[in-house]
């Protein structure tokens, strides 16, 4: 025993080592420093003074049973088909000992996330040179669920951990970020499913320890996933050669199901490529004996939901609701309540190639707004910027996908964007109660489409895209038997309708202009009846594509006919009328009859002045028909100076960009030809096809047309 002499002069004894049966005869202040490890007490018969325990026992150290598992690895599915992106992520995450970035494997749902975690999960549980000696599978759904995780892990680790999951969560990342304290033991932190990831910010695992890994899944793809070591690995369905594969091994599994090549390349393709899908497909086939012709008469039958098509008989909820969580948490983001209505009008359209622009347009602003869901349905009207940022949500959680066009050496962005969704996530939206197709939605759709729809079709690709986004919307059918179509004529042909029409014809796709025009025309005479003035416009749009595809004689009928009803109906001055003299007039030329048609020509131009006034567009078409057939009847000469003095008048009418002008200049530029200028001829349409690329776009056939007689007069000019 040891004594010293405090700052205020007190004496205190200090006690260094064991005490026990023995006796300390005086003092004001001990102090018991060191007792041996396993002594649990020290015995004072009599002590006179204050005792200041300081008393520190060194307990046995804890013993740590490795290797450490916490969580239960989802079981591998079966047929597990491997797939490229398992070796993307095996060879990122594989090397201990150097540092690797935390992974996020991000997808829609149904696309196999999860199990590609587990395969690589279990690949580190079971190869010697990649063992983990601490494994933690955690439920990121909620950070209750995550920290409770972290807690049993701790317990694992330490003698005592606090009860708190949050504070226990805390020990054990300050223990996995530190080597000296985890010795360099391997370890791998799995999230599954990462609902919020701002709930979780500062759970993440230390990035920069290089015998640590993290592993994520989610249905997200926000920026956050992207920074502080997180690389984001995004995964899609199957590619067709790993779905013909798992298809060959579960159906062969199966035993009694006979299939082909083609059915299954068929059913992959039918159901998207989507893992999911398929699996639940295979049981399906299996259960019932159905083969792949069959099973997809059952799936493409309209009278069948996606419940009915994929039962939830090994799953614990039905393929649809893999969706809905993702489209619930949507709705609750900025702009609240605009996710779920904005989703439904996306199922509506075409899946692979939905235009931006279409879904931030005044129409679907205003239906945007008039049906948010929750309180939000009272907010004041959507912005175009609103509805980009609603887009941006349905992209964070993989319920669509968003494609920028690619930008030029200028940072030029010349192309689309585009917005598209699997087909069975559009499928489960259409079928949802909440989201089914509505008359309101489908004229909505329409009214947007009509008015993003360029009068000059300068970028094909678009035109393309309208087309068949169009086509899509008319298809759709209510379980009630009421189709998107019905809609589309109530209480009239949506004008929609006429323009895709039009465009098919404007885009060289003659044949399938005919078969359009006779659905119209058949559909409207059906529905609204033969004096309909939008049964009488189908007939005529029937009439000129007839003619244009080679049907002369067919159109000439045709327009008689119509001649002889719209005069009936509509009298003989109203501009659909004397519209039809001109087609009229214009095919009887084609026939040879030169004369009637310049004859017919001079005729109607005398009325379109007196009805219609000089400028009016229909009278400036008039004066260029008849300068064309006046050139085709051998007077090249009186066909150029007409066509000089209407190319003035549209100028100044139309502008020089419209295609009416643009055909002007090229029937100029042809008369002139024939007239006997050929140099003059090639200098005109030289500067036609710079500007109708300019207008139109390379691909566009009248600019594809101007190029080729270019080509060829220039061939056949003399060398200079």
């Amino acid at each position: 025993m040891k004594r010293a002499r405090t700052e205020q002069g007190s004496v205190v004894n200090t006690v260094d080592g064991d005490i026990s049966d023995s006796t300390v005869l005086q003092s004001r202040d001990m102090t018991l420093k060191h007792s041996s490890a396993g002594r649990d007490h020290n015995d004072f018969h009599r002590f006179n003074g204050t005792f200041i325990n300081e008393q520190h026992n060194h307990l046995p150290r804890h013993q740590v049973d490795w290797p450490v598992r916490v969580g239960n690895v989802p079981e591998e599915a079966a047929h597990y088909q491997h797939r490229g992106i398992a070796d993307q992520l095996d060879q990122a995450l594989r090397s201990f000992g150097t540092v690797a970035p935390r992974q996020v494997l991000s997808g829609a749902g149904g696309v196999g996330k999860t199990q590609l975690a587990a395969h690589h999960t279990r690949t580190r549980m079971t190869d010697p040179d990649q063992r983990v000696d601490i494994l933690v599978w955690a439920d990121a759904s909620t950070r209750e669920q995550v920290t409770y995780a972290y807690a049993q892990a701790a317990q694992h680790l330490f003698t005592t951990a606090p009860d708190d999951p949050e504070d226990a969560a805390r020990l054990l990342l300050a223990w996995l970020g530190d080597p000296h304290k985890h010795q360099n033991r391997r370890w791998l932190i799995v999230w599954d499913d990462l609902t919020d990831p701002a709930a979780l910010h500062d759970l993440w695992p230390p990035h920069d320890q290089p015998h640590g890994r993290v592993l994520v899944t989610t249905r997200r793809r926000d920026h956050s996933l992207t920074v502080q070591g997180r690389h984001l690995l995004e995964v899609d369905v199957y590619t067709p050669h790993e779905a013909r594969a798992f298809l060959t091994e579960a159906l062969d599994a199966a035993g009694r199901i006979a299939h082909t090549t083609r059915q299954l390349d068929a059913l992959a393709h039918d159901l998207a490529y989507l893992p999911l899908a398929l699996g639940q497909a295979v049981t399906y086939m299996a259960e019932l004996g159905l083969s792949c012709d069959h099973y997809l008469q059952v799936f493409h039958d309209r009278m069948n939901t996606l419940d009915q098509v994929f039962p939830d008989w090994e799953l614990p909820t039905p393929l649809a609701a893999t969706w809905e969580l993702s489209l619930t948490q949507a709705d609750t983001f900025q702009p609240r309540g605009t996710a779920r209505p904005l989703m439904g009008l996306i199922a509506l359209l075409e899946g692979t190639g939905i235009p931006e622009r279409l879904l931030t347009t005044s129409p679907v602003l205003e239906y945007l707004t008039d049906h948010r869901t929750g309180t939000a349905a009272t907010a004041a009207a959507l912005t175009p910027h609103q509805a980009r940022t609603a887009l941006a949500n349905l992209v964070r959680l993989n319920l669509i996908t968003r494609t920028n066009p690619p930008t030029t050496a200028d940072g030029d962005a010349p192309g689309q964007v585009s917005v598209g969704a699997h087909h069975l996530v559009q499928r489960a939206t259409r079928e949802h109660t909440a989201t089914r197709p509505t008359p309101r939605g489908i004229h909505t759709l329409a009214e947007a489409l009509t008015q993003v729809w360029p009068e000059v079709e300068r970028d094909t690709a678009l035109a393309q895209h309208l087309r068949s986004n169009t086509a899509i919307l008319r298809s759709h059918q209510e379980v009630e038997g009421r189709t998107s179509e019905d809609w589309l004529w109530e209480p009239d042909g949506h004008t929609l309708l006429f323009r895709a029409g039009r465009s098919l014809g404007e885009a060289g796709r003659v044949g399938e202009a005919v078969a359009y025009w006779q659905y119209m025309t058949e559909t409207a005479q059906r529905r609204l009846g033969p004096d309909h003035s939008d049964t009488l416009i189908t007939r005529a749009g029937l009439a000129y594509w007839r003619g244009e595809a080679g049907d002369l004689s067919g159109a000439i009928s045709a327009y008689e006919n119509l001649l002889t009803d719209r005069l009936r109906v509509l009298g003989p001055d109203h501009p659909d009328t004397l519209t039809t003299r001109g087609r009229l007039a214009a095919w009887r030329g084609e026939t040879g009859d030169l004369a009637a048609a310049v004859t017919a020509y001079e005729d109607l131009l005398t009325d379109n002045l007196r009805v219609l006034g000089p400028d009016h567009p229909d009278t400036l078409t008039t004066r260029h028909n008849l300068a064309h057939w006046r050139g085709e009847s051998g007077n090249p000469a009186e066909a150029v100076t007409a066509y000089e003095d209407l190319l003035t008048a549209r100028l100044r009418v139309l502008g020089p960009d419209h295609p009416h002008t643009l055909t002007t200049r090229h029937n100029l530029a042809w008369q002139t030809y024939k007239s006997g200028d050929a140099v003059r001829a090639v200098e005109l349409l030289t500067a036609l096809v710079h500007d109708e690329i300019r207008v139109l776009g390379p691909g566009h056939p009248d600019t594809q047309h101007s190029e080729q007689v270019l080509q060829r007069w220039q061939d056949e000019l003399p060398e200079r």
